[in-house]
């Protein structure tokens, strides 16, 4: 019937599932944003999976992916929870406001701040992000982080058929 994560009566973890666990797939825009998909489901059958092979959760999704699960991997952890309503009053901005201005789908922060889902890992990173230092991602976002970071500028000279960069010479095509 398929991955677990569709929620279409799956039985058996599949590498959809893990690709999932593992973060390749974005469970918000899954198809264009046309389908959600359960991390949840995935996590629980992966995570299953894992325990009965002895893997952590990411090795047991990299290990059903055909990944060498014996390599020296780095391990972040995500909050578990953060409460989105009050990140999003926080900002001063409505659900759509928010939704637009940080990335996010409308339907998305809404179901987040009912209760009906949770967000992905990668969400709720970008949303402690937001809790703690709006200013930071508002820089990232306008572009007035890189502008703090003035460029080296290259000096670029055309003349018969040669172009001069930086004091060295190079054939323009």
């Amino acid at each position: 019937p398929g991955p677990l994560c569709y929620d279409i009566g799956g039985a058996e973890p599949t590498v959809t599932d893990a690709f999932l666990v593992l973060g390749y797939l974005n469970p918000d825009y899954f198809l264009g944003g046309q389908m959600e998909l359960d991390i949840e489901a995935a996590r629980r059958a992966i995570g299953k999976l894992g325990s009965e092979l002895g893997l952590s959760l990411q090795e047991a999704a990299a290990h059903a992916t055909g990944e060498p699960t014996n390599m020296t991997t780095e391990t972040y952890h995500a909050p578990l929870d953060v409460d989105v309503k009050a990140v999003r009053q926080r900002t001063g901005a409505t659900q759509e406001q928010f939704a637009k201005l940080y990335g996010f789908k409308v339907t998305s922060v809404r179901a987040w701040e009912q209760g009906r889902r949770k967000p992905s890992q990668s969400a709720r990173i970008l949303l402690k992000v937001i809790e703690k230092r709006p200013d930071i991602i508002h820089q990232v976002f306008t572009g007035e982080l890189d502008a703090a970071k003035p460029e080296k500028s290259k000096t670029r000279r055309v003349k018969k058929g040669r172009a001069e960069i930086s004091g060295h010479e190079a054939r323009s095509t």
